[in-house]
């Protein structure tokens, strides 16, 4: 939804949905300037490095204190495969695609194929946990940097599983609490309700057609996006 995918055209990404896109929206409500990373169906922890990469390379022509990142978390699931010459995105429509036999020709390669078999392989909480993490260390990047900031979820709310199997030198591989209360503790992170929920329950019948896995919204929609999330600058 941050990139304006389908925001014009079902099932496409047009040049001109960026200027439609809630970031560029929210840009002209506050009067800044924005730089937009998103990719239609990239993961949480693309949206983390790519954040940080960017944020990097402006340290060399504006203070820290002149910046704002804001991110809607995706849905916690989505993953990447790097390939040496590719690379190649698991989400809710590479395997809508994968079940209705209509990937194209470039995904149904061997290595990719073995990729996907085992990104569906693994558990909810893996990925959840992954999430955690990926969130624990941009914020403190953020934080060391005297960056603002505020979250929200798009699609769906995390929640933390009883056990962290990537915790491999823990024999209890127990979840850590400490991360844990910093996400749920976070004034900077919107939790009371995701961009899914809130657009499907204030405009609803403000998408355009069926396009790739859900309904996204028009521009009118994402605009009354964008409003929300400026009062919510300004409530912070």
């Amino acid at each position: 939804m941050a990139s304006g995918f389908e925001c014009t055209e079902p099932g496409k990404q047009l040049p001109q949905d960026w200027e439609h896109s809630w970031p560029k929206q929210l840009c002209d409500i506050i009067g800044c300037d924005g730089v937009n990373m998103s990719r239609a169906g990239q993961s949480n922890w693309s949206i983390a490095v790519n954040t940080q990469s960017i944020l990097l390379r402006e340290f060399k022509n504006r203070s820290p204190s002149d910046m704002l990142v804001i991110i809607g978390w995706t849905e916690f699931t989505r993953a990447e495969f790097i390939a040496d010459d590719d690379i190649f995105y698991f989400n809710a429509g590479f395997n809508q695609n994968a079940q209705q036999g209509t990937l194209s020709e470039n995904l149904k390669r061997y290595d990719v194929q073995d990729a996907y078999k085992g990104w569906l392989g693994q558990s909810i909480d893996s990925h959840m946990n992954r999430f955690v993490w990926t969130y624990w260390g941009l914020v403190n990047f953020l934080k060391s940097n005297n960056i603002p900031y505020l979250f929200f979820n798009a699609i769906s709310k995390p929640y933390q599983p009883a056990k962290d199997l990537l915790l491999c030198s823990d024999p209890n591989r127990n979840s850590n609490t400490e991360v844990w209360n910093t996400l749920f503790n976070d004034s900077s992170y919107i939790s009371d309700s995701t961009q899914f929920e809130w657009l499907t329950a204030n405009w609803k019948e403000h998408t355009v057609g069926s396009g790739v896995g859900q309904h996204h919204w028009n521009p009118v929609a994402l605009g009354a996006w964008a409003n929300y999330i400026a009062q919510k600058l300004v409530d912070n």
